[in-house]
């Protein structure tokens, strides 16, 4: 919603530099309900959905946090039998929802990546062929290349399968290199916040 504050904010500033400048007798106006349907709503909406299951996650980790659910259990399998202290109790306690921070942060990374690169459906994939099918006829005949019908029919056989797979594979690649992308920023940003906390920083802040 910020950016899309800035964005209206650039276009209005822009529109006004035009407006003093223009001399037209009907400049034409600037269209803010379209304008803000476009940029508003589906980020607004979809901030929303994303934070219904980011604050189920963290209610839950809350609720583990306040029980006593496996504070007999040590962090280390050679400690079992052992009486564990209040330091290692919070140690492992703090391990463990850290643990879960982990696993929860890879699960939205794969799904958020599912949705947000789109694999098309099968109507819109064979429109998607049949538009690169004619795009290439339409670039052969401008090339004026002549081939005879047997070789067209089966170049045009092969290219239809390779085009079916290089869709699949295109989206499966957007796909996973948006998670690992996704992945070392965070990882980025995390180092970040852990250098923040170090003495070094303190010290040269």
């Amino acid at each position: 919603m910020l950016i899309s504050s800035i964005v209206i904010l650039a276009i209005t500033i822009f529109w006004l530099i035009t407006l003093t400048f223009v001399r037209r007798q009907n400049p034409p106006s600037l269209r803010f309900k379209q304008l803000s349907r476009i940029t508003f709503k589906q980020p607004s909406s979809g901030c929303l959905l994303s934070v219904v299951p980011i604050a189920f996650v963290v209610i839950l980790l809350k609720l583990y946090q306040g029980s006593n659910l496996f504070v007999n259990e040590p962090d280390n399998w050679l400690d079992q039998g052992t009486i564990m202290t209040v330091k290692q109790i919070v140690n492992a306690k703090r391990g463990r929802i850290g643990l879960a921070f982990t696993i929860f942060g890879l699960i939205f990374l794969y799904f958020g990546s599912r949705m947000i690169v789109n694999k098309p459906t099968e109507p819109e994939e064979r429109e998607i062929l049949n538009q690169k099918q004619k795009n290439k006829r339409i670039e052969q005949m401008e090339m004026s290349q002549e081939v005879e019908q047997k070789d067209q029919l089966f170049d045009d056989e092969v290219h239809e399968k390779e085009e079916v797979v290089n869709i699949r594979r295109a989206i499966d690649w957007k796909r996973r290199h948006f998670f690992v992308c996704c992945l070392l920023v965070s990882i980025f940003l995390v180092l970040k916040m852990e250098y923040s906390y170090t003495k070094v920083f303190q010290n040269n802040i």
